[in-house]
């Protein structure tokens, strides 16, 4: 039994458990652990499962319930988890395998988590804060939520602290991590992060995303990496790798997210109201890059950032000719097709060509750097008549 001593006064629940491997398991149809006030747990090993049935989705689908019904951990006041082991990944429903909409969530107070494994999957949200910060220390993560987010903060801050793991969402739009409203800033310190969602990995929707001493990878196709409203800062050995990111960076702002010398981001960043296309880093254009990509160049300013290396692959088609405007100012190395109008397009870095650029007629880049051009052609050599002579197979009797 994991509960220690528990506690229902002004409307809170505390869940405290005693000695090394206390544990508790809690099955429900339509929650797990609510309390009005405040819910804390603590030196636990939780299991919520949530299965929810047609009767009890038939209400929600009515609105004789709310949809936060089938949560597996909510409170209407603040929420603390500490020295925890959360498994919260059993929640389908029987009869129509419905997944739970939410892990974890609290409505007026913040939300701290430290020093714990969090496993979830929902439906809709994994971690949710309303209205306080958002805060997790020193967890490794394995969160899921598919219709909205892994882990959302309505009205304030997120800040993630030596966490590592994996933070994902399925759905069409899902976001990774995510602050909605103004002064709502996502801050990242110390963590090693796969995120793993289609269309946003990481989104201040009206605030900035601040990375330090911190590593980001997206394992699969994402849309955008990270966007934030105002500034994005990446320092202190901060990685972002945005090899499968459409655009590893995005902002609606004049300029384009901070680097600082010691860390490094991976990929094309869109910035300026869409009209800035600036690849940082080191970034390979793939033909299954180009696919999503499509018409987004017309019109743009193109740049290959200063240090930065791209490489267009052997079967990708880069085609930049509507580009308002093309800057090499780093590296580029093309192995596949490169199409641009050289009226528009300047190099003051390197270009490596070793296949095929493609100009519009009568124009050429201007070169104020350096431009070489690689020969691979295969060469051939006629046989003598006398070797010929000498390799002749003997006639058939």
């Amino acid at each position: 039994m994991c509960i220690r001593d528990s506690g229902y006064s002004d409307d809170s629940l505390t869940l405290r458990g005693e000695g090394a491997g206390a544990s508790l398991l809690i099955d429900g149809d339509l929650q797990g652990i609510y309390a009005q006030g405040g819910v804390a747990v603590q030196n636990c090993n939780l299991t919520v499962g949530i299965r929810s049935t047609e009767a009890s989705e038939e209400k929600v689908s009515d609105g004789t319930m709310s949809s936060f019904t089938f949560g597996c951990i909510r409170a209407g006041g603040g929420l603390l988890i500490e020295d925890s082991n959360i498994d919260l990944s059993s929640q389908k429903g029987t009869e129509n395998n419905k997944k739970t909409y939410a892990g974890i969530g609290a409505a007026t107070g913040r939300v701290d988590i430290r020093n714990c494994s969090i496993t979830i999957d929902a439906a809709s949200t994994g971690i949710q804060s309303s209205n306080k910060p958002l805060n997790i220390e020193n967890c490794t993560l394995d969160i899921r939520g598919d219709e909205t987010a892994a882990i959302v903060c309505q009205w304030s801050t997120v800040a993630l602290t030596g966490c590592k793991g994996t933070v994902a969402s399925g759905g069409a739009q899902g976001v990774g991590i995510t602050a909605q409203r103004a002064k709502g800033s996502i801050t990242l310190t110390d963590c090693q992060l796969s995120l793993d969602s289609a269309y946003y990995g990481i989104m201040a929707l009206a605030d900035s995303v601040y990375l330090n001493s911190s590593t980001l990878d997206f394992p699969a196709k994402t849309r955008y990496g990270i966007y934030a409203a105002d500034k994005i800062e990446a320092s202190n050995g901060s990685a972002v790798n945005g090899q499968n990111c459409t655009f590893v960076c995005y902002m609606p702002a004049e300029s384009g997210c901070t680097i600082d010398e010691g860390s490094a981001v991976n990929g094309v960043q869109l910035f300026n109201g869409k009209k800035n296309v600036t690849v940082l880093g080191t970034f390979t254009f793939l033909k299954e890059y180009m696919a999503a990509v499509g018409d987004v160049m017309e019109g743009k300013l193109f740049t290959v950032d200063e240090g930065a290396e791209a490489t267009v692959a052997e079967d990708a088609v880069l085609d930049i000719t509507e580009a308002a405007s093309v800057s090499i100012e780093g590296k580029l190395i093309n192995h596949g097709i490169w199409r641009l109008n050289g009226e528009k397009a300047v190099n003051t870095g390197t270009i490596v060509n070793w296949r095929s650029v493609e100009e519009t007629a009568d124009t050429a880049i201007r070169n104020n750097g350096a431009a070489y051009s690689v020969c691979t052609c295969l060469l051939y050599t006629s046989p003598s008549p006398r070797d010929r002579q000498k390799s002749r197979m003997p006639s058939s009797a």
